[in-house]
Order: C-alpha cells, then structure tokens, then sequence
C-alpha cells in the first residue's frame, strides 16, 4: 500500500481536526515543496480528549534487518498499553533503508540528496508550534538513540528515554557503515560525511552542557557497554554542570534478558513516567517509573548512628 502524501501544514491541520482518520497509516510528511524533503512517519495514539496540550512522544526505531522485517517499520507500538489513547505518539521511519536491502541501519540522517535530520526538525517545530505538548519525549533503542539524543537536544524542556544507546556511527559495525555510505552517499567517504555533512556522534554535543533531561536504561550485561556506550555516557556526565538534575543512568540485570537488549516492562514505566509524572525533573520522573511493588522505608537512623562494623572498616582501610 503506498503511503498518504501530506504537506506539514495540512498534517497538524488533519492531526487536529480529525485524527483519528490518521491513525495507524504511513504518511510522507514533506516539510517544504520538495519531495525530498519528505518524513515517513505513522501516528500510533491519539488522546480521546484532543491533541493540544497532550503529550507527544516521537519514536525512532534501531537495527532493522530487511530479510526478517518488511518495510517501513515503525517503532513504539510497544508503548501503546501505557500512553495509548492518552498521548500522540509520532513514530517515525528511516527512509533512506529503502535505498537497498542490505541497508540495516541509517541513523536518520538522510542521504546525499535528504537532509533527513532537518526535515525531522522542522516537522518537531511545527508540531510544537501547533499541539504545544504539555511534555516533549523522545525515545528510542539501541542505534534509534542517535536520533532520539540528537533532535532531543534541540528542545531544552523535552525528555529523553534511551535504551542500550549506540550514539556513534562509525563506532558500529564496519559492514553496517559501509552498507549505508555505499547507497546513500555514493563515492563520499566516512569521513566527508560523519565529520562535516552529518553528525557523528550524537553524544558528543552534550559535553558542552544540555538543557534537556535524558534518562538512560542499561542492560548491564550489554557487550558494548563497557565500549561504545561507556563513551556516550562520559559525554554527558561531562556536560553535567547545570541543576537540579538533567541525566541519570539506570543499569539493571535481567535474567531473561541477557546481552544488547532491554525488556518491555521497565521501558514501559519509563516512557509512561516521562509523559504523565506529577513533576517535570528527573526525580519525579523516577518515582512515577519505580515499580509499585516497591517501597522503602523513611524511618530515622537509631539515636546516635549505626554502629561501624569492624570488617567493613578493615576493608575500607584498604581502598
């Protein structure tokens, strides 16, 4: 089925008016008069009440293998049992896959001809423009969390929810880069495209201070926790300079989740909290994310302190 073409005027005027006629149908939004200009996304959720002043949640999908997935895909469905019929949410598709099966990964940065982040940026203006959300998520896994960090950091008030981030293009596999540098950016090489024409590492702005607020949930048994993403997470604890608190890092073990991938459940909880927690900061966000199940105990310490444990003290001794 081919897509529905819209401008982005008349997009947030159908999204207003009569969303439901959009719901669950891929859309070419272009975002001037060129075709090229052009952002597939597809609306999963609108709220029963209207979409101004709702949340808007935009979702980027990661990994996408071809011979197992049929094109386009779009990612946050999964998030839907929380914020389904209560928030927009705006799930957008990486054309440039299209270009060639053996593409599995574009980062959402377009190609020689689409300048695919700018396109997304102007769709998210207007859209904030036109809904004024009451909060801004971006959300996204794995390789979707270069797109969902980079257009986040354009929005001081929005959130972002990552999951196993991979926010550096040529610190991926070598093959991937190549695959999507062979058909989008025919004769550049990497370094004409990732050093000057697109963002690399989408991590490394937030080294020089951020605005937004960007939750990171880490399975601790990813292999490339202690590589690639160790490094994204330097870039923003080196940025860390403003209060109260823009980041914070969540790693977890999951018995059933072993490796570079993440359960729903939590995510879930995150992605809710982002939208709909009592308080904007990363700590009311926190609370409304923590298990029900859980709670912890506000009594005072006994009068006069805990006592020091005598081996605790000969192992402190050491360190």
């Amino acid at each position: 089925m081919d897509n529905i073409q819209l401008d982005l005027p008349t997009f947030s005027v159908k999204l207003m008016q009569e969303p439901v006629a959009l719901l669950g149908k891929a859309l070419d939004v272009a975002t001037d008069a060129t075709v090229a200009s052009a952002v597939t996304v597809k609306i999963l959720s609108v709220p029963a009440g209207g979409v101004r002043e709702a949340p808007l949640i935009v979702a980027f999908h990661g990994y996408v293998d071809q011979s197992k997935r049929t094109l386009p895909v779009f990612d946050g469905t999964q998030y839907l049992p929380v914020v389904g019929g209560k928030a927009v949410v705006l799930s957008i598709f990486d054309s440039a896959l299209q270009l060639d099966p053996s593409i599995s990964v574009g980062w959402f940065l377009g190609t020689a001809q689409v300048d695919l982040p700018a396109a997304i940026r102007a769709m998210v203006d207007h859209l904030v423009e036109r809904l004024s959300p009451s909060r801004l998520v971006f959300v996204a896994g794995s390789t979707g969390a270069h797109a969902a960090l980079h257009h986040s950091a354009q929005y001081p008030d929005s959130i972002c929810i990552v999951a196993n981030p991979l926010t550096k293009v040529t610190d991926f596999h070598a093959d991937k880069v190549s695959a999507y540098l062979r058909h989008a950016w025919p004769g550049r090489k990497s370094e004409a495209v990732f050093d000057g024409l697109r963002v690399n590492d989408a991590a490394a702005a937030y080294s020089r201070g951020y605005g937004n607020k960007v939750v990171v949930l880490q399975n601790c048994t990813d292999h490339y926790f202690f590589g690639p993403i160790s490094r994204t997470l330097g870039h923003l604890g080196a940025g860390l300079t403003q209060q109260p608190l823009s980041a914070m890092v969540v790693s977890e073990f999951f018995p059933t989740h072993i490796g570079h991938t993440y359960p729903a459940a939590p995510l879930l909880r995150w992605v809710s909290a982002a939208a709909f927690s009592s308080g904007p900061s990363l700590i009311d966000i926190a609370r409304g994310a923590a298990p029900a199940a859980v709670a912890y105990s506000a009594s005072p310490a006994p009068a006069g302190g805990a006592k020091a444990n005598q081996r605790d003290l000969q192992i402190a001794s050491m360190l």
